[in-house]
């Protein structure tokens, strides 16, 4: 099984990955960004060949490689240069291949755009693009490994979205739900459910380890107990008792304090749903959606959204508040008592959206009440097929077949972990890639390489000059028609008067 090249809308240091490329110049000159996120030393990487090789690794931090993308003189490495130099970095990168982390089956490498920064190529982003997309797929049909391209800007991530939408797709038996739910996504009308599986490759515990975690300084007699009971809701019910009111305080201290948003997260984050619920303690998701530039979802109950932006529903409280935790059986009877609304909040979003499940079994009381409630709400108002579609990573036909009807259950791949995870990875990459519709790159000129047919490219030129006539109609303090029209050609990448810095 060879490789995927991902693309994310995020930024590198907001996403779980092995090896990461810092681009640099021929004098090794780091941009300050990148010295707050790892911690390089310039003329860092002791390779005596850089001047030949262009690439080196970091000494001090032995999981970044640096990339020379630049010249002496600005403009004077082609993108076709920067992506050679590229390839010849990846395949030294996986020599000897590097561990997978977190349970990862492949090693992830994650990458910006090289050299549309200050790298020389900023004007010519269309060929960069073109160029770097065929040397990460050349590279990951070569060697067993993955690569995530990363970047933060909005036209970019589009523009790159868009020229891969002709590379061929997932090719699994699920497949034909990507464009599914992407259209879904793009219509406004997916929400997402994230239940614990989607922060375990960013290091967080399933809820057995947590169990496990918070029992591991009682004595001998005592985890005996708990692993007497069963149902990880009486062993949280017993582990209660014994640390009374302090086991939310406890079950903060067990997560990380540093984790990253796993590759799932940065994907979903990318989709732009505007409603998300997770029983979820963790903030990594909301970390994804703001490393794409857009505001931080606002987290309900403990803030109330009115300004219609993203939201995400905190159903078992958040590590921001340790007494909000639900975790044990007691908790569990007394949800609705505590937090009705967060139920009804579910319920809506059910009833009014598709729901996208990632990371959760549907093995949680309360959620399954839940949305049994609003299964049959349907079916009472004639309303027939699923409401919602879970994308599992263990092979679970009996609960797919008590869910029949109201969720769709796709098993990613054999359903056997690790590879299941992965490819559940792969399939969100796809639905990203079929729902984004950005055309914000369109009418820029410095994405001109990326322009098919051949008659696109002067339609593109005569546009831009309409839109520069447009401008200057748009001026003065009036309102006018002009100025909607000038909105929308500059929503499209017409730039009249002005140079761009979107990355």
């Amino acid at each position: 099984m060879s490789g995927h090249v991902f693309v994310v809308n995020g930024r590198i240091q907001h996403v779980v990955h092995n090896l990461a490329i810092v681009p640099t110049d021929s004098f090794l000159t780091v941009e300050e960004h990148w010295n707050a996120v790892y911690p390089l030393r310039r003329a860092d990487p002791a390779v005596s060949s850089w001047a030949a090789e262009h690439f080196g690794q970091s000494q001090s931090c032995p999981t970044v490689w640096f990339l020379n993308v630049g010249g002496r003189v600005l403009g004077e490495v082609t993108p076709h240069e920067v992506a050679h130099r590229f390839k010849s970095l990846l395949f030294a990168m996986v020599t000897p291949m590097p561990l997978p982390v977190n349970g990862r089956v492949k090693p992830l490498i994650a990458v910006p755009v090289l050299g549309v920064g200050e790298g020389g190529n900023n004007a010519r982003r269309g060929d960069t693009i073109r160029a770097l997309l065929e040397a990460a797929n050349e590279a990951v049909t070569a060697r067993d490994v993955d690569i995530a391209i990363v970047t933060p800007g909005k036209s970019v991530f589009g523009a790159v979205q868009r020229h891969r939408s002709s590379t061929p797709g997932l090719n699994t038996p699920v497949s034909e739900h990507t464009t599914r739910l992407a259209q879904l996504a793009a219509d406004s009308r997916l929400s997402l459910f994230i239940g614990a599986g989607a922060s375990v490759p960013s290091g967080l515990p399933s809820w057995a380890d947590l169990i496990a975690k918070l029992s591991a300084d009682a004595d001998a007699d005592f985890r005996a107990h708990v692993e007497a009971l069963h149902s990880p809701l009486d062993q949280a019910e017993l582990l209660s008792q014994r640390y009374n009111d302090s086991l939310g305080r406890r079950v903060i201290d067990a997560l990380p304090p540093d984790a990253l948003p796993s590759l799932a997260h940065a994907l979903l984050a990318g989709l732009e749903c505007r409603a998300t619920l997770t029983t979820n303690y963790d903030d990594l998701y909301e970390q994804a959606v703001a490393a794409t530039g857009r505001p931080r979802p606002t987290a309900i109950p403990t803030n109330i959204t009115r300004d219609g932006g993203q939201w995400i529903l905190k159903m078992h409280g958040s590590r921001e508040q340790w007494d909000s935790i639900v975790l044990t059986r007691s908790d569990f009877v007394h949800f609705d008592a505590r937090v009705k609304p967060a139920a009804s909040v579910l319920q809506s979003v059910a009833l009014t959206s598709h729901l996208l499940i990632v990371g959760a079994s549907l093995n949680d009381d309360n959620v399954v009440r839940l949305l049994l409630e609003v299964a049959k709400f349907r079916s009472n108002a004639g309303v027939q097929g699923p409401f919602a579609t879970l994308l599992g990573v263990k092979d679970e036909p009996a609960r797919k077949h008590l869910w029949q009807g109201k969720v769709e259950w796709l098993t990613m791949g054999s359903g056997q972990l690790p590879e299941s995870a992965r490819n559940l990875e792969v399939f969100l990459d796809d639905v990203a890639r079929q729902a984004c519709r950005d055309s914000s790159w369109l009418l820029d000129e410095r994405f001109a390489g990326l322009l098919e047919p051949e008659a696109a490219a002067p339609l593109a030129g005569e546009l831009r000059r309409i839109a520069a006539r447009v401008a200057d109609l748009a001026q003065g303090s009036e309102p006018n028609a002009w100025r909607d029209l000038d909105r929308a050609l500059r929503s499209f990448g017409a730039r009249p008067n002005r140079r761009g810095s979107d990355g």
